[in-house]
């Protein structure tokens, strides 16, 4: 799969949010009718955060396949997507490597550094150029930003994340009791949003301003 540019990028971002968006709606559509009952509430909870975890995860994947469909090579990539390149050889080595593993390493980064990027999108728990690891707290969701070098900042949003958003989701997909009221389902709903917005339009903010360059 390639993004060859910024128009492709942009409307798959744009057919991305269009479906889970449009899925967040009916669900909210739904948890706001009188007959609603608490399970109802708790099941489009879990539903809430798999949009929002599935959209991060898919459009951050995006965008590293758009850096990599420029014509460029790694050595004028900044540093995140050079790791994000490389990162499958580094786990071969990340346990306890040998010298001589290392030394294997070192020579394929220096030996690829001029190359323009190859390495092939494989939509895969494990495979991705992105992962989230089925648990985005605030943590992760920073890491990504980083590594993409994204023009954002959710530190502000990190207690609601990691507290009301991650905490609650996980009580729920582990059987524990953990009441979701209407208020509590529709402040969700605005958060994810929000935050699906402000991702996207960092995403875009970073592709047109070149900000995966060095």
């Amino acid at each position: 799969m390639k993004v060859k540019n910024i128009e492709i990028l942009q409307d798959k971002i744009d057919r991305e949010m269009f479906w889970r968006r449009e899925e967040i709606i009916r669900l909210n559509i739904r948890a706001n009718q009188p007959s609603e009952n608490a399970t109802i509430l708790r099941a489009g909870y879990l539903l809430l955060y798999s949009s929002w975890e599935g959209f991060i995860r898919s459009i951050a994947n995006l965008y590293v396949v758009f850096v990599f469909s420029r014509d460029i090579s790694l050595h004028d990539l900044r540093d995140g997507f050079q790791a994000v390149y490389f990162q499958q050889s580094f786990s071969k080595v990340n346990n306890l490597p040998t010298s001589a593993q290392l030394q294997e390493f070192i020579r394929e980064v220096h030996s690829k550094e001029l190359e323009r990027p190859k390495r092939k999108f494989v939509d895969t728990t494990g495979k991705r150029f992105i992962n989230t690891d089925s648990n985005l707290n605030f943590q992760r969701l920073a890491r990504i930003v980083s590594v993409l070098d994204l023009p954002l900042d959710f530190s502000l949003k990190k207690e609601w994340i990691d507290r009301d958003l991650l905490k609650v989701r996980n009580e729920i997909a582990h059987g524990e009791r953990s009441d979701v009221d209407v208020e509590m389902f529709n402040e969700t709903v605005s958060h994810v949003l929000e935050m699906m917005d402000l991702f996207s339009e960092g995403i875009m903010t970073a592709a047109e301003k070149k900000l995966y360059r060095r």
